[in-house]
Formats: C-alpha cells, sequence, structure tokens
C-alpha cells in the first residue's frame, strides 16, 4: 500500500523579494530554481504583477497560488503551494496595494495561518501594527509571517552600519506584533550571537536582515532550520525555513547512540550550544527551544551522512566483487585472484548482513509499537 496522504513531510518554505517577476525569462527562472531545490510553500514579495501574469505562475510543481496585486511596475506578493502539500484553503484576507496577503487553512489537520508581508520603505510602524490585528483576528493554530519587513528586528546586530533614525521605532513595532501574536525570530532563535543579512544597499554600501521568518512558539520544537541564501536573482537573498507541520515525535536512529563518534559529537556540540547561547535572550524557554531544534537538526545530519556512506560502501563493495570476478574469469587457476574475490564477496556479505539484522530491527520495533491496535497491520 501507499503511503498515507496524512503522513507528515518535511516541509521547506522559502521567502523572497524577487523584485519583479513580470519577465517570463525571469519568471521562469525563479520558479525554475524554486522547482530544484524542492521548496514546498514560496512566500514572494515585490512580484509587479497584474492579475493575468499572477495567473501564470500556477505551473510545474505549483499547485495552489494566492496572489495580492497592485501593478506591473511595483508591490505585489504571492503565495505559492506545491501540488504535494494537501493544503485546505479556508479564507484569506488581501490588502488592496499589494503590501500584504494572509491565508488560513488547514495542513495535515493543523490549523495554520500563513502570512506575506512586503513593508513599505516608509511608515513601517503603521502597517506592521495592520498586520498585529490580522494576525489576532485569527487566533489560534500555527501562524508562520514571512517576508521583507523594511526593519530589522533588533537594531544592534541586523546593519551592518550604524542605525537609521527611524530603527529604533520599527523595531519596537516588529518586537511589538511578536509579543502580541506569540511569535518568534526563527533565523535569531537558531543563531542567537550570529550577523548575517539579507539585503545589500548599493546606494548606502552597507547590509540589513530585513527578511526574516516570524513564527509560533509551537513550531518551534518542529523547527528544523533557517537559513539565509545567497544574492542571485534578486538585491535580496532568500530566507528558508524547514520544518515538520505535525507536532509528532521524530523518531530516532536508536543505532546511533552505539557510535562513539555521534556520542563524542553530540556531546561537544551540546556543551558549545550552550556556551555561547546562556545569557544571550532574557527567556530561559527560548534558549531551551532553540537547543531541541538545533539537536534535532544535528542528529538528523548526521544519521543522513551515516546512510549515505553506507549506500557509497555498498556501491564501492558491489563494484569490487564485480572487478574481482571479472579478473578471475581471464586466469581461473591464479590462486591469488581467487583469493581476492573470495575476499571481496565475503567482505560484501558483512556489510548485507549488518543492513539485514538493522532492518529486523526496524521491523520488530514496528510490530512491538503497534501491539494489538486497530490500523493497516490488523487489517
Amino acid at each position: 500500500k501507499g503511503k498515507s496522504s496524512t503522513s507528515s513531510p518535511l516541509l521547506n518554505i522559502i521567502t523572497w523579494n524577487v523584485k519583479g517577476i513580470n519577465g517570463p525569462l525571469k519568471r521562469y527562472r525563479i520558479l525554475s530554481q524554486l522547482a530544484d531545490l524542492k521548496y514546498n510553500i514560496a512566500l514572494l514579495q515585490e512580484t509587479r504583477l497584474n492579475d493575468t501574469e499572477a495567473a501564470k505562475l500556477n505551473r510545474r510543481w505549483v499547485g495552489q497560488v494566492y496572489s495580492s496585486i497592485f501593478d506591473s511596475k511595483s508591490k505585489g506578493v504571492s503565495i505559492l503551494i506545491g501540488k504535494q502539500v494537501p493544503w485546505v484553503h479556508c479564507e484569506a484576507i488581501s490588502y488592496k496595494e499589494g503590501r500584504y496577503l494572509a491565508i488560513r487553512g488547514s495542513l495535515y489537520h493543523q490549523d495554520y495561518t500563513i502570512v506575506n508581508v512586503y513593508a513599505p520603505s516608509s511608515y513601517q510602524a503603521p502597517f506592521i501594527a495592520e498586520i498585529t490585528k490580522v494576525i489576532l483576528k485569527w487566533q489560534g493554530g500555527y501562524i508562520v509571517v514571512g517576508g521583507d519587513f523594511n526593519a530589522v528586528i533588533e537594531v544592534a546586530r541586523d546593519r551592518s552600519s550604524k542605525p537609521l533614525a527611524w530603527d529604533e521605532k520599527n523595531s519596537r513595532a516588529l518586537r511589538s506584533l511578536c509579543k502580541e501574536g506569540g511569535l518568534y525570530d526563527a533565523w535569531r532563535t537558531l543563531n542567537p550571537n550570529a550577523r548575517d543579512y539579507t539585503f545589500y544597499s548599493a546606494v548606502h554600501k552597507s547590509y540589513a536582515r530585513l527578511n526574516t521568518f516570524l513564527i509560533s512558539h509551537s513550531m518551534i520544537m518542529n523547527l528544523l532550520e533557517c537559513k539565509i541564501g545567497s544574492f542571485t536573482l534578486s538585491d535580496h537573498t532568500p530566507v528558508i525555513l524547514a520544518f515538520l507541520p505535525k507536532p509528532d515525535l521524530i523518531k530516532t536512529n536508536n543505532t546511533l547512540l552505539r557510535d562513539t563518534n555521534f556520542i563524542e559529537m553530540m556531546q561537544r556540540e551540546i556543551k558549545e550550544f550552550f556556551q555561547n547561547n546562556l545569557g544571550s535572550v532574557a527567556a530561559m524557554t527560548t534558549v531551551w527551544d532553540a537547543f531541541k531544534a538545533y539537536c534535532r537538526g544535528r542528529i538528523i545530519s548526521y544519521g543522513t551522512n551515516k546512510k549515505k556512506e553506507r549506500i557509497q560502501l555498498r556501491q564501492t563493495l558491489e563494484e569490487d566483487l564485480e572487478k574481482m570476478q571479472h579478473n578471475h574469469t581471464f586466469d581461473p587457476k591464479s590462486g591469488q585472484l581467487f583469493l581476492d574475490w573470495q575476499l571481496a564477496k565475503s567482505a560484501l556479505q558483512s556489510h548485507l548482513e549488518k543492513e539485514t539484522e538493522f532492518a529486523l530491527f526496524k521491523m520488530r520495533k514496528k510490530y512491538f509499537e503497534s501491539g494489538d491496535k486497530a490500523g493497516t497491520l490488523l487489517a
């Protein structure tokens, strides 16, 4: 049987000020890059599309498109949802000037609010206050606010140059949004002391972190990654968020606990994390949630690399066996070639036995967890 549609895979969401995709070539390049990197949901700002052009975003990997447009010369935001994402749409709120778009729906039987923001370059504080009202209107469920806020949250660390005159006022508005909406800066949560930027001003020759994701506190447990991309097709970098959409516990590969390299790595990572982050924020719960998300990411990364190594080792052993067998066919009486052939066969068999042992362990674990519960195993 195929996998249930209610299973909860990893979701990758990107927010990106694309600085206009009204041209067919740039639109194709943006959609192609999003497809190649396997993003599930894309929040695009400054699309500069009219109704006809916005409808053209619904192609290739895109299954649903929601847009707030202004004209083909400025503004505009769009939310693209991939065909593989089981998004059930409920309602939407759109700003008439193409500055923000909020959609509400369900994903894997959980309520979600997704807000795409493209703040103006002036009077940001009143605009952010309006976003706060939208979020408070849709209380409950998980909230993801992404976009170009044209403002920094932390005046001291989010600009490469001296703070601007209006930075503090806008920063207070963003902090108020986070406080009233119960939101956290996803990138800063995972990088409490780091400096990185999402926008470069050629005029002022300075950098700023204007683009980010603000997420509900309840999502931090499932947050795996939030990273800043590179400057490619715009003067803004994309920001990428990876998380598990359902609050399920991640089942760790227990065999890693017998891996001394893994244990030493985790001990080192845990020590360094708390050395760098204790006292960095006022709330200890924020550090703890960030720690759990960080550990989850490190465990998944280590397990993925180990799996790749096993696959590569098996391919190498199979190639060695094929080579030794082929060499022996040219000189069947050679004792050395026969010995090399048998050693290659033994090495591959030993590796396959370990894979079989692990597969049997997983099967026994699955049956034990299912027990006498109703389900596909007893169907």
